[in-house]
């Protein structure tokens, strides 16, 4: 019943999500030498990689705290925590694409980091983006908080809003 409505839901955002990634990787690999693309695929990677340390897992504490927080009335604590995580997400995202950047250009050879140096400003905005998608699945807008990304299952156990 719920779980098959949550799932139909969800379903659409993660197809069109993995669809759209297949074709960018596609493009690009066409586009691209295999040097360029491999860069391009590392960069991608340890931008994915930074992106979930600079989270903090706060875009899941968002799903479990935030339908708790609503149901004993506690906005005040819903508005908190939300200001709460954006402002530490952000911060620890700018900390952490700051550092990759000064290690990139410290190790000397910035031809071979270059798509990492210009991409080290995406840590804190797809950190926020993933925030987002929590905080959107633990008010019930499923089919938006996953359009940004995710499995089925991860969206499908999202708490419903009391």
């Amino acid at each position: 019943g719920e779980l098959r409505k949550r799932v139909l839901l969800a379903l659409p955002g993660c197809i069109g999500n993995f669809a759209a990634a297949s074709l960018m990787a596609v493009l690009f690999a066409r586009w691209m030498c295999v040097t360029e693309f491999g860069i391009f695929a590392f960069s991608f990677h340890v931008i994915r990689i930074l992106t979930m340390i600079s989270g903090l897992g706060f875009n899941q504490a968002a799903l479990r705290l935030i339908p708790r927080y609503r149901k004993a009335g506690a906005f005040g604590a819903v508005n908190g925590f939300i200001l709460g995580a954006s402002l530490l997400t952000f911060t620890l995202g700018i900390a952490t694409g700051l550092s990759v950047y000064l290690i990139a250009i410290a190790a000397g050879d910035t031809h071979a980091h270059e798509a990492l140096i210009h991409a080290t400003w995406l840590v804190p905005l797809i950190a926020l983006g993933l925030l987002l998608a929590g905080v959107l699945l633990a008010h019930g807008r499923v089919l938006l908080g996953t359009m940004a990304k995710g499995s089925v299952a991860t969206y499908s156990h999202s708490p419903s809003p009391s």
